[in-house]
């Protein structure tokens, strides 16, 4: 990504000519480029980074996705910053949940919490043409800043609205997941999303259809379960069922 215009670079980059750029002195770089989409999942890196365990217990890309092979790539990034980088207010595709650690360098998060308001606010922001001039935590109440550091791991939950900055040239593994502690703002995401007409390369892939694999896992559970827990599927069921609704009356549209 460009960070002065924050849109994709069409420079046609070879992993030689990014290191070489890397590699170039702060001073003598023309622009700033962020490396922030190299997704890794299936290839002999994958193999030498494991995602923190809470991760692996619950993502629902390894525990409800049937087939290995063509399971959405969204586990496993490679983020690659040089100093002055900085990539603006947004929310992970899906509502998804982020894990993300620091191998070298630095790097500031700014958060925003997931409230109706600030949702609201940030999807005015984010539908407007001033992005660049008009700083979204100076519209909200509250705007949190967390520094990371080498060996630093964090955690972002569904929904938390974020900008990132990087003080130094920094090396970052990370990756989305998707589970069942947060549906109601995973689906929150996802509507808010077709509402804004994302386009689906940046949405979480085959969202709905995950959906439908974990609709079929809930309704396996429903057997011999508490109650108060059937009850509380059958609500995140139907809210899932509105969405997709939603979807489809957005598509027709």
């Amino acid at each position: 990504m460009e960070v002065g215009s924050q849109r994709n670079s069409k420079a046609g980059w070879t992993l030689q000519k990014w290191v070489e750029y890397y590699n170039t002195p702060a001073e003598e770089r023309e622009k700033i480029f962020n490396v922030i989409s190299l997704e890794f999942s299936g290839t002999p890196l994958a193999r030498k980074v494991l995602s923190p365990q809470i991760v692996r217990e619950i993502d629902w890309i390894d525990h409800v996705w049937p087939s290995p092979r063509s399971k959405p790539r969204v586990q496993k990034y490679c983020l690659m910053g040089v100093q002055d980088s900085y990539t603006d207010f947004h929310i992970d595709f899906g509502g998804t949940s982020v894990w993300y650690h620091v191998v070298n360098g630095q790097k500031d998060f700014f958060f925003i919490p997931p409230t109706t308001q600030n949702l609201s606010i940030y999807k005015r922001w984010a539908n407007g043409h001033s992005q660049s001039r008009n700083f979204l935590g100076d519209h909200v109440e509250q705007c949190y800043k967390v520094s990371l550091f080498p060996g630093n791991t964090l955690f972002i939950p569904s929904g938390w609205i974020h900008a990132v900055y990087t003080p130094e040239d920094s090396l970052v593994f990370g990756g989305n997941f998707i589970h069942e502690h947060a549906v109601n703002m995973q689906l929150t995401v996802y509507t808010m999303e077709l509402s804004m007409r994302v386009k689906p390369r940046f949405q979480f892939p085959m969202f709905e259809r995950m959906m439908w694999f974990v609709a079929e896992k809930y309704q396996q559970r429903f057997r011999n379960v508490d109650p108060q827990v059937a009850t509380a599927i059958v609500t995140d069921f139907i809210s899932f069922v509105r969405v997709v609704r939603h979807a489809l009356a957005t598509r027709a549209a």
